[in-house]
């Protein structure tokens, strides 16, 4: 049993780790600032790091913030590029104000951040609030 159970995380890991280039996809332009965000489903929360951190590696300059639905929470990872830090964007400050939107909180470092909430319906809203909190900080 256990490993069925050991096989069956390695392969939800897998998956997870493919949807990369779909995620790199849906990359957007914000006032010069390379931003990565979005919902992968069904995934573990230190896979989700694990995720946001190789997504970042792809992009070398940028924002990446994504975020899960799992048993009736959400969980959120960003992680900012060195380069943007020095312009103010801090994945700690950003992580607040998002997890915030969806009834959470959270914290973390300059360049990565986690949080949870309760409330997954406010997932997809408190990802697009990214744009505002960069929008912000580059004004």
């Amino acid at each position: 049993m256990k490993d069925l159970e050991r096989e069956l995380k390695s392969l939800q890991k897998e998956s997870s780790l493919s949807n990369i280039d779909d995620l790199l996809e849906k990359k957007e332009d914000i006032n010069g600032v390379a931003v990565v965000k979005g919902e992968v489903l069904d995934i573990e929360p230190e896979d989700l790091r694990d995720l946001t951190e190789k997504v970042l590696d792809r992009l070398v300059s940028g924002v990446v913030v994504l975020g899960t639905k799992r048993d009736g929470k959400v969980n959120f990872s960003i992680m900012v590029s060195k380069d943007l830090i020095k312009k103010g964007i801090a994945a700690g400050n950003m992580i607040k104000e998002i997890a915030k939107i969806a009834g959470g909180g959270g914290g973390g470092r300059p360049d990565m951040a986690q949080a949870g909430g309760r409330k997954p319906e406010k997932l997809m809203e408190a990802l697009e609030y990214t744009n505002k909190l960069i929008e912000d900080k580059l004004k």
